[in-house]
């Protein structure tokens, strides 16, 4: 598989939108002083998510991220010119 995003991309986040699974995300590291470009595979009751990158740390290795820590959802990438995949958001632009 290869990624939705490349290294030095540079993307536009969405801070105050709701996620869904499929969803790119910036998130902050749970263990580390740093953000981090995931990929969402499961939202929980309680507003966690799962995490998941095809390259490098995952969720899986610390376990879901409260809601509290994501900066936002991640809508278009300046690099390519192109808007991200968004999964089912209705009102999406």
């Amino acid at each position: 598989m290869y990624p939705t995003l490349v290294d030095g991309e540079v993307i536009l986040i969405d801070p105050g939108a709701s996620v869904r699974e499929g969803d790119i995300v910036v998130a902050r590291h749970p263990t580390k002083a740093i953000d981090v470009v995931k990929t969402v595979t499961d939202v929980a009751d309680d507003g966690s998510v799962t995490l998941w990158s095809p390259q490098g740390a995952h969720s899986g290795s610390f376990g879901p991220v409260s809601g509290d820590e994501l900066r936002g959802r991640a809508t278009v990438s300046l690099s390519r010119r192109r808007r991200l995949p968004s999964h089912d958001h209705a009102g999406s632009s």
